[in-house]
């Protein structure tokens, strides 16, 4: 076995506070999951009161695991979000799936067209199944994925979900040209008021995208949406927002 020498790491000289520090801070991770699922929701001054450490090393580790999707940011606490289910496996998570099964495959004879079930994880959203369209020709989608929340059309769901304030903060980070920025910013006004978003070539030359959000006691929890060639998705563009928002809101409807 190599000492590994030549490699910037040797298995025989370890400093222990080093492995101190990287001990400390898995543990003060998986502290603040536990504390999550415990609870339903922790704060920050609690988490850094139970770990006796600075709210400004808490409040870091917190930010992190909500970029990722492991929390959720609730008014002023954190729970345990999406991206968990990931780690827990299909057996902890088919129930969305389960509900939604009827209404997608209805969906997909409705238009022939394949029929996603999504949510965001952090800064990403990922497809947790899919109906696919008969046509030879349609959109393949890859499950399990993350995929930038921008432009799909779940993803824009989710951001007309945010405060004006955060909204204008996370497009400004992410969107460097001001026409477009006001552009989006515009569009996702027009989301929150009807409850549907349009993709249409922005992922994908071709590929047009519409969602709608499904929810669990008034929380976005996931989105369906329908998406396929845009030569023919378009010219039923009216048609399918209904249609899509409908589906939605009946999955919402056998959700406790």
């Amino acid at each position: 076995m190599s000492n590994g020498e030549g490699t910037g790491f040797t298995m025989r000289r370890r400093d222990p506070a080093l492995l101190t520090r990287r001990h400390r801070t898995v543990g003060r991770i998986a502290a603040i999951l536990e504390a999550a699922a415990a609870d339903d929701g922790v704060r920050l001054s609690t988490l850094a009161t139970m770990l006796d450490a600075p709210k400004s090393s808490i409040h870091g580790l917190l930010k992190g695991l909500v970029s990722v999707g492991y929390l959720a940011e609730s008014g002023d606490g954190y729970s345990l979000g999406p991206a968990i289910q990931v780690l827990l496996g299909s057996g902890e998570r088919p129930l969305l799936e389960e509900v939604a099964a009827g209404a997608m495959r209805g969906l997909r004879d409705q238009f022939d067209e394949t029929v996603l079930l999504g949510h965001r994880m952090g800064d990403s959203i990922v497809y947790l199944s899919a109906v696919e369209s008969h046509h030879p020709v349609k959109y393949v989608a890859r499950l399990n994925t993350r995929r930038p929340v921008l432009p799909t059309s779940m993803g824009k769901i989710y951001l007309a979900e945010l405060g004006q304030d955060d909204l204008a903060a996370y497009l400004t980070e992410r969107i460097q040209n001001t026409r477009r920025r006001k552009a989006l910013t515009a569009q996702l006004a027009e989301v929150a008021t009807t409850g549907v978003a349009v993709n249409r070539d922005e992922s994908v030359p071709g590929l047009t995208g519409v969602a709608a959000g499904i929810r669990e006691r008034d929380e976005l929890v996931a989105c369906v949406s329908v998406a396929g060639p845009s030569d023919r998705l378009i010219p039923r563009l009216e048609q399918l927002t209904r249609a899509v928002k409908a589906t939605a809101d009946r999955v919402t409807a056998q959700l406790p």
